[in-house]
Formats: C-alpha cells, sequence, structure tokens
C-alpha cells in the first residue's frame, strides 16, 4: 500500500465544510490509490514521526454512532470528552494521547468518515472549542504557530494536512514522517 504526496493550496480547498482562518498554512495530501480503506498504521507513524500527540479529535455524527463511540471511549481510556447535541447531530470532541489511543479509535474515526461524517483532529484543541463553534454551522479553524490541522476528506480516502509547523514545510520533510517503503 504505497502512499502519494500532493501538495496543495488553501485556494483548492474552498469551499469545503470547514473555515480555515490562515493565510500560509502548509497543504498537503497524502493519498493511498493501491487501497479504499484509509491504512491507518501509515496514519499513525505521521503522528508520531511529526509529535503531534496528544491529538483532539472533533466528529460530527449521527445519534446512531454516538453509543459505539462511548463504548470505544471507555474500552481505550479516553479521559477529555465533550459531547453536545446540535439539531439532528452530535458534536463530539475527545483528546488521544498516544498510539494505543490512536489506534483504539481508528475503526471509528474510518468508518464515520468513509460516511462523510466530519472528521477532524488537530495538535490544539483551542481549534474546537472558541468562538461558539459548537453552536454555529461548520467548524472554523484559527491555525497558529506550530499547529497543524489533519481531516479525512473524499469519503476518508486521503488524509488532508493544514499546518504552520515546520515539520511540514517541504515534500521533503513530509516523505521524511512517512515509512520510505509505503511512499511512491
Amino acid at each position: 500500500m504505497k502512499c502519494q504526496i500532493y501538495q496543495s493550496s488553501l485556494n483548492e480547498w474552498k469551499p469545503t465544510l470547514f473555515h480555515l482562518n490562515s493565510k500560509d498554512a502548509y497543504v498537503y495530501e497524502l493519498a493511498f490509490p493501491d487501497t479504499e480503506k484509509l491504512p491507518f498504521e501509515v496514519i499513525e507513524v505521521v503522528m508520531k514521526q511529526s509529535q503531534s500527540f496528544p491529538l483532539y479529535v472533533y466528529l460530527e455524527t449521527s445519534e446512531s454512532f454516538v453509543e459505539l463511540f462511548d463504548d470505544l471511549r471507555l474500552q481505550y481510556d479516553i479521559t477529555y470528552y465533550k459531547k453536545t447535541r446540535a439539531k439532528d447531530r452530535w458534536k463530539i470532541m475527545f483528546k488521544i494521547n498516544d498510539s494505543q489511543q490512536f489506534q483504539g479509535m481508528s475503526p471509528l474515526v474510518e468508518l464515520l468518515s468513509n460516511m462523510e461524517d466530519l472528521v477532524f483532529w488537530s495538535t490544539n484543541k483551542q481549534q474546537f472549542l472558541t468562538r461558539n463553534r459548537w453552536q454555529g454551522s461548520g467548524v472554523h479553524v484559527n491555525l497558529e504557530e506550530g499547529e497543524t490541522l489533519y481531516c479525512l476528506p473524499n469519503a476518508g480516502t486521503a488524509l488532508a494536512i493544514f499546518s504552520k509547523n515546520t515539520s511540514f514545510s517541504t515534500t521533503e520533510k513530509v516523505r521524511a514522517l512517512l515509512p520510505p517503503e509505503r511512499i511512491m
């Protein structure tokens, strides 16, 4: 399962389901064309190599997945937790401290992203909590120096990276975050 790395721009991501308030972010898409399933073990390596833990995950989903989420949260000892109902959707945020918790939550994240629910994770929890984002439509993100936002667009078939962290400043640096045998 090989990975293709595409450098992109913020203009290519407008309009999307979220609003990124940053003009100078590094933007990449990691695509895995040989598979229909996003390889979370490779994404986990990127998270470790870029020193992104702890991660703050933001999900918007239907009520049918809230119970599954609660079970996984208890099983993998997810302590930071916020859940809010907004019309017919649930907005859920939780903290992932390490690789083990990331692996535990990946089946739910993968399932939701394949259904085109909103799935984001970030290196800064405030990106999802400020300015009444829990009540508004769409997600508004202010990306500060050193921060990174990850997103699963296109029904979970790729990993999009929006960053002001120098670990993502060049394609070569992004390539260095992946195992060499996984790069096309």
